[in-house]
């Protein structure tokens, strides 16, 4: 059976970590594995043999990016739809000012 585990995601496009980025952010994904009673199972691989993937990111993630990895599901979509509905509201209200 595969375990959840916590994983450090290196982002397409951010720029190489130093040494005292690494560990920091090493230190935070093994932190947060701890306290989810689950495994550190390192950087990212695409084809981990972990269950549930909890993602420690090394920069922000484009959405694009985020998508790719499921990471986010329905919150993702909501929030872009509701974001959606709001600009349309407000394309709407100028059209007929």
């Amino acid at each position: 059976m595969m375990q959840d585990g916590v994983v450090i995601y290196l982002s397409r496009l951010g720029a190489p970590l130093q040494a005292h980025e690494r560990s920091t952010l090493t230190a935070v994904a093994k932190g947060i594995a701890q306290l989810k009673h689950c495994e550190f199972g390192g950087c990212y691989r695409a084809h981990n043999d972990l269950g549930t993937t909890f993602f420690v990111p090394d920069d922000t993630l484009m959405r694009d990016e985020a998508v790719c990895l499921d990471i986010g599901g329905p919150r993702i979509s909501s929030v872009a739809s509701s974001v959606s509905v709001r600009q349309n509201q407000g394309d709407h209200a100028r059209s007929h000012s």
